[in-house]
């Protein structure tokens, strides 16, 4: 799959999508300002060297637009139990140092992401009690998915 750039409209707006080949399976994904890595199965890419240069395109929307609601539809939900805990890198979760009923103080650091070889703690901007874990250790994340959702104190 060589270097591709598209629009795509997600809830009624449009959006520049630029994606690039970063290694074996993995590709670095440009949406408007945001970046996202993105790792993708044997079995899509095989599927995508069958395809014309527009259902390719059809297929990278419809991908784009479904990861973009299972990680906006939680964030909503969860809106209403809490402060919302967020990454701002992508990259792999390596650490995740809260459970749920934990408390945690402001500035405590509550996960690591590895990301383009460098660790980054994240802290809670905020005193509070977990509600709820919603991202697992040793997956990927990206940026403004939600770790966490605390309960202020």
């Amino acid at each position: 799959m060589s270097d591709t750039r598209f629009t795509v409209v997600i809830n009624n707006k449009k959006y520049d999508v630029e994606v690039y080949e970063q290694g074996d399976n993995v590709f670095l994904v440009k949406i408007g300002d945001r970046e996202y890595i993105v790792h993708l199965s044997d079995e899509f890419l095989e599927e995508v060297e069958k395809q014309e240069e527009e259902e390719v395109t059809s297929m990278l929307t419809r991908a784009i637009e479904e990861s973009v609601a299972r990680t906006q539809q939680p964030l909503y939900h969860a809106e209403e139990q809490g402060l919302i805990l967020t990454s701002e890198f992508p990259g792999r979760l390596v650490k995740l140092l809260i459970k749920e009923g934990d408390l945690v103080n402001q500035g405590q650091t509550v996960a690591v992401v590895e990301s383009m070889k460098m660790m980054i703690e994240i802290r809670s901007p905020y005193r509070g009690k977990v509600k709820k874990v919603l991202a697992q250790e040793g997956k990927f994340i990206d940026v403004g998915q939600a770790i966490s959702v605390i309960e202020p104190l």
